[in-house]
């Protein structure tokens, strides 16, 4: 009787010990983990100080009026892989790919400058836009606001 009942208290107490360390995230650290993240990022995303874009790639830029977000639309049959966008030379974004024949909605708040500063947090319009695979640097149509 001694034995089963010092077995069950030794199981409550690692069952307790379990529960007590279990890891419960607070709801929205997702949110500024990722939003740290991308500002890291764009710490270190390098654009060639002398860079002159290419004018190669068939894909535009547009602009929603209503919240800012910035659709890229590829009009070649080739999907674009990963990459950089640069709005105005400063804010940066990682795109992971772009299908063929169609697009990607990259939303404002994903733009960081190299300092963390989100480019939804300034009201600065969207004046060009650019494609970078490692030192290869493209402009794209546009941006054209809807």
């Amino acid at each position: 009787m001694l034995r089963h009942m010092l077995m069950t208290a030794a199981l409550v107490s690692l069952v307790g010990c379990e529960a007590s360390t279990a890891f419960k995230p607070t709801i929205g650290s997702s949110e500024k983990t990722e939003t740290a993240q991308l500002a890291a990022y764009a710490a270190t995303a390098k654009l060639p100080a002398d860079v002159r874009p290419s004018d190669d790639l068939r894909v535009a830029a547009v602009v929603d009026r209503s919240n800012g977000n910035i659709r890229l639309y590829n009009f070649t049959d080739k999907p674009l892989a990963i990459g950089n966008v640069w709005v105005n030379r400063t804010y940066v974004s990682k795109f992971d790919a772009v299908p063929a024949r169609g697009y990607v909605t990259l939303p404002r708040s994903r733009f960081f400058d190299q300092t963390g500063q989100s480019l939804s947090s300034v009201s600065t319009p969207v004046e060009n836009v650019w494609i970078q695979w490692d030192s290869d640097v493209y402009s794209v149509q546009g941006p054209v606001y809807q």
